[in-house]
Parts: C-alpha cells; sequence; structure tokens
C-alpha cells in the first residue's frame, strides 16, 4: 500500500548501500562530514554497481542457501563498502599526484631564479 515502495529491490540495495557507509564511518570514528560523504558514496555504489555485482555474488553465496532477497541486500552492502574504499583510494592517489606536480612546479620556478 503506501509503504511498498520500502520493500522493493531498489530501496534494498540503498538502504544496504547506506548502512555500508555508515559501519565504515562508525569504525573509523571519521568526522561528521567524512562521515555522511560514506553513507552516500556507499548509497550510490550500491544503486549502481550493485546490479553488476548481484551475478557475480549470487552463486557463490547461493552455495551457503542464502535466499535471493538476502543475498541482494548483502550484495549493496559489499558493493557500498567497496565503492567508499575504491573511490577513497582514487582520491588519495589523485591528491597525492597533484602534490607532485605542485612541488615539480616549484621546483622549476625556483631553479628560474
Amino acid at each position: 500500500m503506501m509503504f511498498d515502495w520500502l520493500t522493493t529491490d531498489k530501496t534494498q540495495l540503498l538502504v544496504a548501500g547506506a548502512l555500508g557507509g555508515l559501519v565504515r564511518w562508525i569504525t573509523l570514528r571519521d568526522k561528521w562530514t567524512d562521515g555522511l560523504a560514506s553513507v552516500v558514496v556507499g548509497t550510490i555504489c550500491a544503486l549502481y554497481v550493485s546490479p553488476l555485482t548481484i551475478p557475480i555474488v549470487t552463486p557463490a553465496l547461493g552455495g551457503i542457501g542464502m535466499p535471493p532477497e538476502s543475498t541482494n541486500g548483502l550484495s549493496g552492502f559489499l558493493t557500498g563498502v567497496a565503492g567508499i574504499a575504491l573511490s577513497g583510494i582514487l582520491i588519495d592517489f589523485w591528491r597525492l599526484r597533484k602534490r607532485q606536480l605542485e612541488a615539480e612546479q616549484l621546483e622549476k620556478e625556483e631553479l628560474k631564479k
């Protein structure tokens, strides 16, 4: 009826991804802004990447007798956590490269003097 949308596959993926972000936030004890970003990134990754990971995860988890609806939620959770980790690695790499380029530019400017 009114709250039927809460039981849809997409809603379950959204919740699973958000909870993955929440788990990361709590375990790493990040600032609230970082924690909120983890929840958002986990939600986005679970919603948009889980359709790609569900076919991979389902056979692995189906062997242990997990019902399909639980498999989808777990896949969303794991995809959210993995998406947070991967995006964090990419951001760290980007920041490192930016610092390297800035240092090289500063060195070139000093050599011109």
